[in-house]
């Protein structure tokens, strides 16, 4: 190669490495490079204890070029989604179960600590029970990281329940008074600028 000098010289890296490793790296094939190589090769086995073992492992007959191909080709982003849309299919129910147990748990301990009235809980309650996406506002800030950044929408764990003709239920992931009632948007708006 031209562009290296005649002194360069790689040595490929000894230590094997995972499937999961090579997929999440996306491996290829490491040759030598500045010397001849004498019975040097790289290898795919399968290793029975995970340590990276080729001693105890079985050589596969799959080549590292036909390995770095497939991982070339797999598409795993696709992959990825199909297996997170199947993992939701599956357990849909269970999850949207337990953040409804956890949301009313929350809102008892809010009505215990005197953040929540009763008709407030029982409303919530009653949100959570019969979901409606239209009842709950996402709040969100706009942030600039740095000078030449553009203003992005953050999103941090706050939800506002609206309904016409009642007070506005601000909800505060990991706060000790996860809810907090406010008679109208300009007490949440308070809140929100001392918070």
């Amino acid at each position: 190669n031209p562009r290296l000098p005649p002194t360069y010289v790689h040595t490929p890296d000894p230590r094997p490495i995972s499937l999961s490793e090579a997929r999440i790296s996306n491996y290829r094939v490491d040759h030598p490079a500045g010397y001849i190589d004498h019975g040097g090769s790289t290898v795919v086995f399968f290793d029975p204890t995970g340590q990276g073992d080729s001693e105890q492992g079985q050589v596969l007959g799959i080549s590292p070029q036909a390995l770095e191909d497939y991982i070339t080709a797999f598409d795993f982003l696709t992959w990825m989604t199909q297996r997170i849309h199947d993992f939701w299919d599956q357990q849909r129910t269970t999850i949207q179960q337990a953040f409804r147990t956890t949301f009313i748990n929350q809102a008892l301990i809010s009505l215990k600590r005197g953040s929540l009235t009763r008709g407030t809980f029982d409303l919530l309650v009653d949100t959570l029970a019969h979901p409606a996406p239209h009842n709950w506002r996402s709040l969100g800030f706009f942030v600039q990281g740095a000078l030449i950044d553009a203003m992005q929408q953050q999103y941090t764990g706050l939800l506002v329940l609206e309904q016409p003709g009642s007070p506005n239920v601000l909800y505060q992931a990991g706060h000790a008074d996860a809810f907090i009632e406010f008679a109208d948007d300009a007490a949440l708006k308070l809140h929100l600028s001392r918070a």
